[in-house]
């Protein structure tokens, strides 16, 4: 237990002191809060009425005191009504003259010169709103300055009215810009306040707001509460501003008073013929000469031929955009220039963005596409053993077919080249080499057959574009020979025969050396009887007896020979 009640005070010790620590902050944020207006917010929800609301200067000086100004009303109307300030600046060490500051109710503020009373110290001013002054609350601050241009008051306002209007004018259109034969529409409100005032309105166009130097268009009419005209050739289209003037008359025989509206008639609008653009080429290849022409159009009387300017603008299919590019005038309406899409361009679709604008900066744009395509490789000439391609071209089997070439591409592009031999039976044979300048490609003739090959040479680059000399004798395909060898073939059975030969009589040789010493032929000796038996064929053993036998008795007959004696002289 003494466990579990000490937990509950350590709980409520904490509890405790967050609260009162939550409690501090709240407060400390609701003090901070009331003192976060800036001087503006303050200056606004001042009543200046009450003295004790006037606060110090902003800038360091005293303002104003309550008691040293004076208007004479706290509300105006527009055109018919004014409204006087007098203040007093004696409290101020050689007030010099006063500006009065009039903020409106949409924050801009304008500055007016006070009249100074001579010899007194005071300044006043009668402010009449304007037909254009913003119309709600104003607010009003005095700053007095000495004779070297310092200023003595406070810039914060002390005093305040309110503008009203006794007629409003609305355009249809917010912009207030129109074009030739646009349509403007506008609405009039009239009060006859204050009163004794009864109004009457006449509407008319104008082309300045300063009645000693405008021109009057057309009057629209009377007392009307709404109207519309179309903006036509009464209308210069030249960018300038024209003006609703409304002249007020009051039927109690107080003066005229007329209210202008501004609003801007845009001058008519130059125009691109779109279906006279065209190009030299098309599609383009990269750094091929192009020249785009188009013709343009304006209607303004004041825009001559050479007062438009055309552009282009290149994107190309990646979507970056080039420079612009300045077309040329002809000063008849036309426009041309001469553009190329450069070697490292990608290929594809571009757009061709054009631009034409007038002296006052009426616009015109139109795109147009253009398909930008890569230079095909070119195979100017290429040699087989060093024989041109207009040159036939034998060579005996067994020798190699060596190809050298001369080659370009405009973007230095070039992949591979290929060469591809096809024979009377329709059979191909193709080799592929990455390029390299000065590069050959070597065919032996081992790996085809004799007879009559077509040479096809087709050169690739990187972009897939493929040339192929393929037609026209002089360009491809080049005719090849390949002489067969005759010799060859038989030379192993040629071998074979003298070999053969050669054994036989090699053979018949040693046969011949090896019985010459043994068979001898032997001599007939005639018999003295002739025998009347027939002859008979001796066997070999007869034969062989009585050769033995012959040649015993010649050998015996030799040796029986006598002898000479052989006398030699004695010296």
């Amino acid at each position: 237990m003494s466990r579990k009640n000490a937990s509950i005070r350590l709980f409520l010790i904490i509890f405790t002191f967050m609260t009162l620590f939550l409690n501090i902050w709240a407060v400390s944020i609701n003090i901070n809060n009331n003192f976060t207006l800036n001087n503006e917010a303050e200056s606004i929800h001042i009543d200046f009425h009450d003295k004790s609301a006037l606060k110090s200067s902003d800038n360091g000086n005293p303002s104003l005191d309550y008691s040293s100004f004076h208007q004479n009303a706290t509300k105006v109307y527009r055109l018919f009504q004014s409204i006087k300030f007098n203040i007093n600046a004696s409290k101020f060490s050689n007030p010099n003259y006063t500006v009065m500051r009039i903020r409106y109710f949409n924050d801009v503020e304008e500055d007016f010169n006070m009249n100074h009373e001579s010899g007194t110290e005071n300044f006043t001013y009668i402010y009449t709103p304007r037909y254009n002054d913003h119309t709600g609350l104003t607010f009003v601050s005095f700053l007095i300055y000495n004779i070297t241009d310092d200023l003595l008051s406070s810039t914060i306002p002390i005093t305040n009215f309110t503008i009203n209007s006794n007629f409003l004018l609305f355009f249809t259109s917010p912009e207030l810009e129109y074009h030739r034969n646009d349509t403007l529409s506008a609405e009039i409100i009239v009060n006859d306040e204050p009163q004794p005032y009864d109004f009457n309105w006449n509407v008319t166009i104008v082309d300045s707001d300063n009645e000693t130097l405008q021109n009057n268009l057309f009057d629209v009419g009377n007392n009307l509460g709404e109207f519309s005209f179309v903006v036509d050739n009464r209308f210069n289209f030249t960018n300038d501003f024209y003006y609703v003037k409304i002249n007020m008359t009051n039927s109690s025989g107080i003066p005229n008073v007329a209210a202008y509206y501004p609003f801007k008639v845009l001058n008519s609008l130059p125009e691109i013929i779109v279906p006279s653009i065209s190009f030299s080429v098309s599609p383009l290849m990269r750094a091929e000469d192009c020249t785009l022409r188009l013709n343009v159009t304006d209607s303004d009387t004041y825009t001559l031929p050479e007062n438009l300017t055309v552009t282009m603008i290149v994107q190309t299919s990646a979507g970056v955009l080039e420079a612009p590019i300045e077309l040329t005038n002809h000063n008849n309406w036309t426009f041309s220039t001469i553009f190329s899409v450069g070697l490292t361009k990608p290929v594809g679709r571009y757009q061709i963005h054009i631009e034409l604008e007038d002296q006052y900066g009426g616009k015109d744009n139109t795109t147009v596409f253009l398909s930008i395509e890569n230079n095909p490789p070119e195979i100017h000439d290429f040699w087989v053993n060093g024989l041109a391609m207009d040159q036939s071209v034998s060579v005996n089997y067994g020798e190699d077919l060596i190809f050298t070439f001369n080659v370009s591409d405009a973007e230095n592009t070039i992949d591979y080249i290929t060469v591809s031999l096809l024979d009377t039976e329709y059979n191909w044979y193709n080799i592929s080499r990455i390029y390299i300048p000065g590069m050959k490609i070597t065919v032996r003739t081992e790996e085809l057959i004799t007879g009559v090959w077509y040479a096809y040479v087709s050169i690739t680059d990187v972009d897939g574009a493929t040339t192929y000399l393929n037609s026209g004798y002089g360009l491809a395909p080049q005719e090849i020979n390949i002489i067969p060898d005759l010799l060859t073939p038989v030379l192993p059975w040629i071998g074979f025969f003298f070999g053969l030969l050669i054994g036989i009589l090699v053979g018949v040789g040693i046969l011949y050396k090896k019985f010459k010493t043994k068979y001898v032929e032997p001599k007939e000796v005639p018999s003295k009887k002739p025998s009347k038996a027939p002859k008979t064929v001796p066997s070999k053993k007869k034969v062989v007896k009585e050769v033995e036998k012959i040649e015993t008795k010649e050998s015996d007959e030799v040796y029986k020979e006598p002898q000479r004696k052989i006398k030699r002289k004695l010296k």
